[in-house]
């Protein structure tokens, strides 16, 4: 039975965004899964009406689906990698126990984390404004989005990230905006029973979800069984798929992946401090 990966997009985003970082765990044995969630309501062009229906706990039930898909498959759990709203989707799967451990990368608060990112960050106020493309058909489609998401990527680069990113409901929209709104409470992120491997990253140049808000997330992550790991990458932004000096962050999430594929089967360790760490991106 293989090992495998199932990588979570986010706002905008597809499984196209992971291109260019799958080959890099297939080449150390990973069988990687990339789905883009939704895409026949999120559409790049003319999206149908149903797509205002999609809400986030959609989200988590598609992503827990293909979640299952791999664990039959493979006769293991995957571990999950999600970046922005798929960081805070990737965070339920693990605390619901659907999955072998998680990667957040720039995630998107849970409610808790964001009563207290708003008041510590003004980013956070408007990042479901920018990262939308509803929202983003007004004048600052261009402008909301190459401050507030690609603010770290080449500006060559940048239209042409645009152009691929889909329509997200304005009923996600709404409820990201207040995730207190959210039916079930989902929007709430509880580790305190959780057993299994985790890391948080900060990305220190990202203006969508703010380093401190991020931090909000990865404290969370502390009162863990098994404490999360935190890692900060300073010279990174939101959007770490086309971001120069972004393969150290990568190379640092594979190597953790292969420790622990190689150690999960080893008794959990005693519950100590949270291990942070700072890299250089660039």
């Amino acid at each position: 039975m293989g090992k495998s990966i199932l990588f979570l997009h986010g706002l905008g985003g597809s499984g196209d965004d992971w291109d260019q970082v799958i080959p890099l765990f297939e080449a150390c044995g990973w069988r990687c899964e990339a789905p883009t969630l939704f895409q026949h309501l999120r559409t790049r062009q003319t999206p149908p009406e149903a797509l205002d229906n999609l809400g986030f706990n959609d989200w988590i039930k598609a992503s827990a689906a293909y979640a299952e898909h791999l664990t039959n498959e493979e006769g293991e759990k995957p571990l999950v990698i999600g970046h922005c709203i798929g960081g805070l989707v990737a965070q339920k799967l693990v605390e619901y126990g659907d999955v072998s451990g998680g990667v957040f990368i720039s995630p998107t608060p849970d409610a808790a984390s964001h009563i207290t990112g708003r008041k510590l960050s003004k980013s956070l106020n408007f990042s479901a404004f920018l990262l939308t493309m509803r929202a983003n058909n007004s004048p600052l489609r261009s402008v909301g989005l190459g401050w507030g998401m690609l603010n770290n990527v080449a500006s060559h680069e940048r239209a042409a990230i645009i152009e691929n990113m889909r329509y997200e409901s304005s009923r996600l929209s709404s409820e990201l905006a207040n995730p207190l709104s959210i039916p079930g409470q989902t929007s709430r992120v509880t580790t305190q029973e959780v057993n299994v491997p985790t890391m948080t990253i900060t990305c220190g140049k990202d203006r969508a979800i703010s380093k401190s808000t991020v931090q909000l997330t990865a404290a969370n992550w502390t009162k863990a069984k098994t404490v999360g790991l935190s890692l900060t990458f300073p010279n990174i932004g939101h959007w770490p798929f086309k971001e120069v000096g972004s393969e150290t962050m990568f190379s640092s999430v594979l190597e953790w992946a292969n420790t622990v594929e190689c150690i999960k089967t080893r008794p959990a360790m005693p519950r100590k401090t949270a291990k942070i760490i700072s890299l250089s991106a660039a």
